[in-house]
């Protein structure tokens, strides 16, 4: 009892987001969309906090499997265009057959309006065919919360991406 008391106390001083999201109820959605990827994407929902700043942002919404099979198109066609164009990932290399690239990336989707009512899609992809390494690293947190990483040598690959579903636009971050 009092070694569980101490961890409890533990994890509220130094780990608050652990503590906060087991007092939340679970808002994601977990989608698995076959034609395109074979591990899963999970939609979180528009009322939980995403721990980032987005520009140009209006509203949340909770985005519908058309408009994230929209978003997956788009990211197919645009990703070596994309990469390319974006300084940061200029040097990237050129992939021929993008869907089979991330067909082992499980996803995490957040759907906002920007000031212009343009709906838009954030999407994390993570490799996800390192499964043991995931589960070391980030557990099932991924299908709760957003999850951002920083790390000089990852153990795992992430890409973030904004696709403008109006526009039918691919961004990098």
């Amino acid at each position: 009892m009092r070694i569980t008391f101490i961890c409890g106390l533990f994890l509220l001083y130094f780990h608050p987001a652990t503590c906060q999201e087991s007092l939340q109820p679970n808002k994601t959605v977990i989608i698995r969309i076959d034609s395109l990827f074979k591990y899963y994407g999970v939609i979180i929902d528009s009322s939980t906090d995403v721990p980032i700043i987005i520009e140009a942002f209006k509203d949340r919404f909770n985005p519908n499997i058309n408009e994230i099979v929209n978003a997956e198109m788009i990211f197919l066609q645009s990703y070596n265009e994309t990469n390319q164009a974006t300084a940061a990932r200029s040097n990237a290399k050129f992939i021929k057959d993008v869907k089979k690239e991330f067909k082992k990336y499980n996803r995490q989707y957040v759907g906002y309006i920007d000031i212009h009512g343009n709906p838009n899609i954030i999407t994390q992809l993570f490799d996800y065919s390192k499964k043991r390494i995931v589960n070391r690293e980030i557990g099932d947190s991924w299908k709760r919360r957003f999850i951002i990483m920083f790390s000089e040598h990852p153990s795992f690959t992430t890409l973030t991406y904004r696709v403008n579903l109006k526009e039918k636009k691919l961004y990098a971050f």
